[in-house]
Formats: C-alpha cells, sequence, structure tokens
C-alpha cells in the first residue's frame, strides 16, 4: 500500500540524513586530530631549537660573547607559548562550536522524523478505524459508536480544533471502534449458526444412528445379510429368517471331542433359535444325538435338576469324521419345527450329547462364562465339557440357527425351561409404524434446520456482495488520500535536504 511506501521513504531519508550527519562528523574529528598533530610538532620544534640556542650561548665563543642570546632565547620562548595558547583556545571553541551545532541539528531532524512517523501511524490507524466504523454500520441489527476526536480531526471530518497533548480522554484514542451487536446482526446471526452446527455435528452418532434404524425399517438395508436390531423375519426374511450366528475359530484347529457339553448364549434382540450345527469327531451310521434347553444360566454344579431342562431333540443320525473342517458341520433341527423364543437381554442354556463326540476347543487360559463369540442378535459364553472326568471349560464351535423377531407356532413350556411363543403380526406392525412416524417426525426437524442454515448462508453471500463493493470504494479514497500525503513527505524530504545543504556551507 501507498502509506507503507510512505513510511519506508521516511525511513530512507531519516538513515541518509544521519549518515551525513555522522560522515561530517568523522570529517571535523579527523581535522581537529591533524591540527593537534601539527601543534606537538611545532612545540617539539620549538623545544629542539630553544635548546639548540641555549647550547650555542653557552659556548665561549667571540659571537656568544657579544650577543645575549640567552635573553633572546627566552623571548622567543613566551612569545610562543603565547600564541600555542591561543592557538588552543581557539580549536577549541571551534570544535565544541561544531559539536553543539550537529548535536542541535541532529535532535531536531531526529524529533521531525519521529513526528512525520507519529502521524503517518496514526493516520493509518484513524483510515483503519473510519474504514470499520463505516463497514461495520452497514450490518444489520448493529450499533457503530462515534470516531474519536483525534481521528476525526486528522481525517478532516469535524471543524472542531484539536485538543492539547494530554487533555483528551482515554476513550478518545485513535485505537478504538465501539461496536454493540444486536440479536439479528450478522455476527449474532452467524453465532446461531456455528452453534447449530454444532449441535448438529455432537448430534451426529445419533443422527446417523436413527438414519440406520430409519432405513432398517423401511427395508433399505435389507439384504446386506445382517439381521440388525429394527428388522424382523416378517419385513426383511433375506436377512432374519433362517439367519445363522457363527461361533467358529478361523485361526485354531478343534482337537478334542467330548460326548456331553453345556454352554450359554444371550441374546441381544428377540430371537427363536431352531437348530444347532456342530462337527462330530468319529463317523457313526447311528449316532445318537440329544439336545435339552433351559432358561437362564445352567448351574455350574455337578448336578442339576432334569425338571430344569426340556428335551427339544433326540433323534440317531448318520455322522461324519472331522478332519480339519474339509466337511461342513452337521445341522440338527429341533423336533416338530420347534423354536425356542429367547427375548432381547435373557439367556438361555443348551445341553448338547452326542455318542460320536462333538468337536470342541480348549485352551489353558479359559474360564467359564467368559464371552467369546458375538454379532448383532447373539453372544455365546464359554462353556462346560462333561467326558467322565471332572469338568472342563470349553468354546462351542458351531452354528445357532434363528429367525430374528421370528413368527412361530405357540407351544406351552414352564417359567424355567424358556418360552416359546409367537410374535404377533399386528403388535410387530404397529411397533413398525410408531417408529416410521417418529423417524418421519425427526426427518423433518433434521430438514428444517437445514433449510434455516441455506436461509442464513444465503444472507452471508448477499452481505458479503456489499462489503467487496464498499471496501472497493473505501480503497480508492485511501489510495487518493496516501498519494496526497506522498507529495507532502516528498516536500518534507526536500526541505530536508535543503537544510542539509545550509550545514554543509
Amino acid at each position: 500500500p501507498a502509506w507503507a511506501f510512505v513510511i519506508q521513504a521516511a525511513s530512507a531519508a531519516v538513515k541518509s540524513c544521519e549518515a551525513g550527519i555522522l560522515f561530517k562528523t568523522f570529517t571535523i574529528w579527523a581535522f581537529k586530530q591533524i591540527l593537534w598533530a601539527l601543534h606537538y610538532f611545532a612545540k617539539v620544534a620549538y623545544s629542539a631549537t630553544t635548546w639548540l640556542l641555549y647550547q650555542k650561548s653557552k659556548k665561549g665563543t667571540a659571537i656568544s660573547r657579544t650577543y645575549n642570546g640567552e635573553e633572546y632565547t627566552v623571548g622567543i620562548y613566551e612569545t610562543l607559548v603565547q600564541h600555542d595558547g591561543w592557538n588552543h583556545d581557539a580549536l577549541g571553541v571551534i570544535n565544541s562550536n561544531m559539536i553543539k551545532q550537529h548535536t542541535q541539528m541532529r535532535k531536531e531532524l531526529q524529533n521531525r522524523h519521529q513526528d512525520i512517523t507519529n502521524d503517518v501511524n496514526q493516520y493509518t490507524t484513524c483510515i483503519a478505524n473510519y474504514l470499520g466504523t463505516e463497514i461495520i454500520s452497514r450490518f444489520p441489527d448493529t450499533t457503530v459508536g462515534p470516531l474519536n476526536s483525534l481521528c476525526r480531526q486528522l481525517l478532516g471530518l469535524t471543524d472542531r480544533r484539536r485538543l492539547e497533548d494530554g487533555t483528551e480522554v482515554h476513550s478518545d484514542a485513535p485505537f478504538n471502534i465501539d461496536v454493540s451487536w444486536g440479536d439479528k446482526s450478522i455476527v449474532m446471526q452467524q453465532q446461531t449458526s456455528m452453534e447449530m452446527e454444532r449441535d448438529i455435528l455432537e448430534k451426529e452418532d445419533s443422527i446417523m444412528e436413527a438414519q440406520r434404524r430409519i432405513e432398517n425399517r423401511l427395508g433399505i438395508n435389507c439384504g446386506n445379510s445382517r439381521c440388525e436390531q429394527e428388522e424382523a423375519n416378517i419385513n426383511c426374511p433375506q436377512d432374519c429368517a433362517e439367519a445363522e450366528f457363527i461361533a467358529l475359530s478361523t485361526n485354531e484347529s478343534m482337537a478334542t471331542g467330548f460326548t456331553k457339553l453345556k454352554f450359554t448364549i444371550h441374546a441381544k434382540r428377540k430371537v427363536a433359535i431352531s437348530a444347532l450345527s456342530f462337527f462330530t469327531k468319529d463317523a457313526l451310521e447311528e449316532s445318537y444325538v440329544k439336545i435339552r434347553t433351559m432358561q437362564g444360566i445352567y448351574p455350574q454344579t455337578m448336578f442339576s435338576l432334569d425338571k430344569d431342562w426340556q428335551d427339544v431333540l433326540s433323534t440317531k443320525v448318520p455322522t461324519t469324521e472331522y478332519n480339519g473342517g474339509t466337511v461342513a458341520p452337521v445341522k440338527f433341527e429341533f423336533n416338530h419345527g420347534i423354536q425356542i423364543t429367547v427375548d432381547g437381554g435373557k439367556c438361555q442354556s443348551f445341553e448338547v450329547y452326542s455318542d460320536s463326540g462333538i468337536m470342541v476347543h480348549m485352551s489353558g487360559n479359559m474360564t467359564e462364562t467368559d464371552m467369546v463369540y458375538e454379532d448383532d442378535a447373539l453372544q455365546i459364553f464359554t462353556g462346560r465339557g462333561i467326558d467322565g472326568h471332572s469338568p472342563k471349560p470349553i468354546q462351542f464351535n458351531g452354528v445357532i440357527g434363528y429367525d430374528g423377531l421370528a413368527r412361530v407356532p405357540e407351544i406351552s413350556m414352564s417359567n424355567s425351561q424358556g418360552s416359546i411363543a409367537a410374535d404377533q403380526a399386528s403388535a410387530a406392525e404397529l411397533v413398525l409404524e410408531q417408529e416410521i412416524k417418529s423417524a418421519k417426525r425427526k426427518i423433518t426437524a433434521i430438514q428444517r434446520k437445514v433449510g434455516q442454515i441455506d436461509v442464513l448462508s444465503t444472507k452471508l453471500s448477499a452481505l458479503d456482495d456489499k462489503i467487496s463493493a464498499k471496501l472497493s470504494a473505501q480503497d480508492d479514497k485511501v489510495s487518493a488520500k496516501l498519494s496526497a500525503l506522498d507529495v507532502k513527505m516528498s516536500a518534507i524530504e526536500g526541505m530536508l535536504a535543503q537544510l542539509l545543504e545550509k550545514n554543509e556551507r
């Protein structure tokens, strides 16, 4: 900008003036040293001459007897001493006067340059304050305080005289823009927009979760091979009808077979379990397989009452030998199409028996009832293997077949055995309809907030255009004023050059 150029020019002029003064001062000092050297050599020559004359006057020659050389020498010495004192005093006065003159001139030049720098800085600050007040005053619902008297005086915006130094109050300093923002001002609107955006970002996870639930309810995500919480076998049979909970280790092989084992599953949602699949140790043409179940966690004692368990499968089927998982596990569906309904948050235990041996996984750091596998619907815990010896912690490795919120025929069972009941379609549809309505209301509220943000964005764009136009006009005015200031600075530099020429003369 032009004002920066003016400041640089003024600084260069000050440095040039200071360099000239230093050069003249050095020249005077060198001249003074030469004069002192000449004076010193004159005194030495005078002393030598006096000594020679004195020696000649002491000799007993005819000339010395007829001429009183000693008195002549004394007279010459006194005359030279007087001349030396006069020269010394004269040179001291000249040197002192020159130093005082140059010191005073340098001080005045520095003060003047400092005044010019201060005026330029104040003018620049006042221009910025004036532009700021003009721009901010155009904002809606914005109140701007008056420009201080110093800036009004510098910018020629008032006819009042400038106050003397030290009489202006603190609030009248040039570095001051008094602004108050109303509720409808652009700053407050922007702050409101930022708060809304921050609120939306903070609720992003809940919004995404609500969107996922809405998509699940509407069936948008149906077919992704995951039976999610909002999906069921009636509205998404692709994912929730005959779904599978796979509890097979992918990096560890099974090397132990038990004829009898127990394990517990925990339902994260309401499911209806219909089958178990697992590997068998031996290949038998008629292997006896029996599966029992009970509600809750099985007792961790050596013996438990048979009345707590209910038979869901008792059959003889051919089994295949486990060979490192090269064959598929054998699937065992419950008798008569029974589906064991487990409510969300509840546990269900199973006891599996097979005389061909059930392949499981074991390790030394296992603890019974530790959770080992889970998905969106089920969790399975470390169970117990029973094979004629003391029970050992084992991991059931197999597949559990289930339906999400399954519709099954109702079968009466005791409370301790678990409920086997049907979900009513009408109730499920009513819940689904209510959740869809709630989701639609949330979507409408979000769209309303997005619309408000769009309107505010449009207002900000229009205001930005107005501010750009105003700044362009103010830049032209500032350029004109800085050009005038540049002319004044050029005149000041000319005056400084004239002062330097006079000083050199």
